[in-house]
């Protein structure tokens, strides 16, 4: 008797398990849509609709004199390509993207800013600001953007603090953003002397990702051309970045030129099946190699 009461005790047992196990399973069901249980080949983040890069073919990678290339696929944040993406370079006005970002740290977009006296005397690209001249932050943004206007970034640069802090902000927030092998001397992109102004191709695509996210800058580095609405007279600048009205798909980023780093290009593009970021550090011809990327690109990648 006794060992048929045990065995009754341990059944008891079993089916109160089971019943607990049967009605934590239908709450969960009724709490989390039936998608969460299905499994994934692509980030949780990103969604069932993400298409993947996926290799189809191996020609050889066009013949480039950027001496540092990085592509990515930003919905999924492979690497397609990279060529000496760590090596130091001078970044030129790409640096522009971390002011831009260093100066929304700091400034409403709807304030007025007097232009100082050193910045007219600003050389390259240039708005020709005149002293005192107040023009707003959402337009000196626009500036330093679309046409990379020098004396733009050393306004933005020399109001709220001194340009020294400014910069340390910049490096600062480089920092915060991983970018191990960065130092920005200069708001704007100059070349220093012994060469301490610097980044490489990978710090470049995470200084571009922070960009991006940023609604304010992403608007802004979109625009083939923009009307000032603030300062003495009207001014229109346009773009830098010449895929933006010669390229279809293109959508936007950060030039940069000088005689040390050559030229450099940030470039975004999208089509309905996707988004990528390239990254071209001391070119000769920036855009015509841009081009010719992307040509390999959809002979050698399929997005499904």
């Amino acid at each position: 008797m006794d060992s048929l009461l045990d065995f009754l005790v341990f059944l008891e047992k079993r089916f109160v398990f089971l019943l607990l196990l049967l009605v934590s399973f239908y709450y969960t069901q009724k709490s989390f849509p039936k998608e969460v249980l299905i499994p994934r080949n692509s980030p949780a983040t990103l969604g069932l609709l993400t298409k993947i890069p996926y290799k189809v073919k191996d020609s050889e990678f066009p013949r480039v004199t950027a001496k540092s290339v990085l592509i990515a696929d930003l919905n999924t944040t492979r690497i397609l390509y990279q060529k000496n993406p760590d090596i130091l370079l001078a970044p030129a006005s790409t640096t522009k993207l971390m002011t831009a970002l260093v100066s929304l740290d700091i400034y409403p977009s709807n304030v007025l800013i007097p232009a100082p006296e050193e910045c007219s005397k600003i050389e390259g690209n240039r708005l020709a600001l005149s002293r005192e001249e107040n023009i707003s932050v959402e337009d000196l943004l626009h500036a330093i953007l679309i046409a990379s206007s020098n004396d733009a970034a050393c306004v933005l640069a020399n109001y709220a603090v001194t340009e020294e802090d400014f910069v340390d902000l910049m490096n600062k927030k480089a920092i915060q953003l991983g970018m191990k092998n960065t130092l920005f001397t200069n708001p704007i992109g100059f070349d220093s002397y012994d060469f301490s102004h610097k980044s490489t191709a990978s710090d470049l695509y995470l200084l571009a990702k922070e960009a991006r996210k940023n609604p304010i800058i992403s608007s802004i580095y979109k625009k083939p051309f923009y009307v000032l609405k603030t300062g003495n007279h009207p001014r229109s600048i346009y773009s830098t970045n010449h895929l933006l009205t010669q390229r279809s798909g293109s959508v936007g980023m950060k030039t940069g030129t000088t005689t040390q780093a050559g030229e450099v290009f940030i470039y975004e593009f999208a089509d309905k099946d996707k988004n990528l970021l390239i990254i071209l550090m001391g070119s000769e011809d920036r855009f015509l190699e841009t081009e010719s990327i992307l040509e390999w690109l959809e002979t050698n990648y399929k997005w499904l």
